[in-house]
């Protein structure tokens, strides 16, 4: 497991990622010649959130449709075929599944546009969450035991994604009461499933 985990985090990085944004600018240099670093300069109070809301919520809606199409679900089924969770549980995929996934590809239309630091910052900020959400640390444990800090965990579980909310989408049955593995689709921003009905 943790050689195919490791293996999907190197071509993730190094191979597709890259390869994609690198499509995206060329295809936008051909597209829209013009409009390369049209928005330079663009305050990050702007870019950020408009660069992570289209970037999640096109993720959540592709992690959905996985859930939902057959041919692929057999891209994303690795991803649930984890015997436990993990931090590098997050990129147990195929590389076809992360060459389509549509964010990858807002984030080097993004960047062509000139909103290059937004791209990277929120990068930095989803693999923090996403990686949270699938690590075996339980960062959230702490606002469920603590019956005064209840409030805090209705409102952060309804904002991010956090363990709890993400281990229940790995869950292999909603059988148990807990686990719901067609729901909570959220990568980042939790509110997407609130917002859509699949929380």
């Amino acid at each position: 497991d943790l050689m195919q985990e490791a293996v999907g985090f190197v071509q993730l990085y190094t191979l597709v990622h890259p390869a994609v944004v690198a499509i995206a600018l060329l295809l936008m240099g051909v597209i829209f010649p013009n409009s390369q670093n049209e928005f330079l300069g663009t305050t990050l109070w702007i870019a950020l959130p408009l660069y992570l809301l289209v970037d999640d919520c096109s993720q959540y809606w592709y992690h959905r449709k996985a859930h939902e199409w057959e041919w692929l679900w057999k891209l994303h089924r690795p991803h649930h075929a984890t015997p436990e969770m993990g931090a590098f549980a997050t990129y147990r995929n195929a590389a076809l599944y992360y060459a389509l996934l549509p964010n990858l590809w807002w984030g080097g239309i993004f960047t062509y546009l000139g909103f290059g630091p937004a791209v990277i910052i929120g990068l930095v900020l989803k693999n923090i969450v996403v990686i949270g959400a699938h690590g075996s640390v339980k960062w959230d444990r702490f606002l469920y035991e603590n019956k005064w800090l209840h409030p805090v965990a209705w409102v952060v579980e309804r904002f991010i994604s956090t363990p709890a909310t993400h281990f229940a989408h790995h869950g292999k049955s909603a059988k148990d009461g807990i686990s719901d593995p067609n729901g909570n689709f959220s990568n980042m921003f939790f509110f997407w499933d609130i917002l859509f009905g699949t929380a």
